[in-house]
């Protein structure tokens, strides 16, 4: 049996977020959220529904075509034009 210890060990630890690209609402009313994290093994785009479980990700090598990958991504999600812009 794993003591509390070893299982917080084991916990993935939570990159810091270089920025948030954007955030959405939908039908769920759940905010889906991209942003950008800087890894161990260089830059991530992320997007979810919480910073734990990502739906989508992708190293990318710097943060400009971060910023493009981001964009982009935005642009698929909301090609139907069901989610709202929570951010500007």
């Amino acid at each position: 049996m794993n003591s509390p210890r070893k299982r917080l060990a084991n916990l993935r630890t939570v990159e810091p977020r270089v920025e948030t690209c954007w955030a959405l609402v939908g039908p769920s009313r759940r905010p889906l959220t991209c942003g950008i994290y800087r890894t161990e093994f260089g830059l991530e785009i992320r997007v979810g529904y919480d910073t734990r479980r990502a739906l989508y990700s992708r190293m990318v090598a710097e943060l400009s075509a971060a910023r493009v990958t981001a964009e982009r991504l935005r642009d698929a999600v909301n090609s139907e034009g069901v989610f709202e812009e929570l951010l500007d």
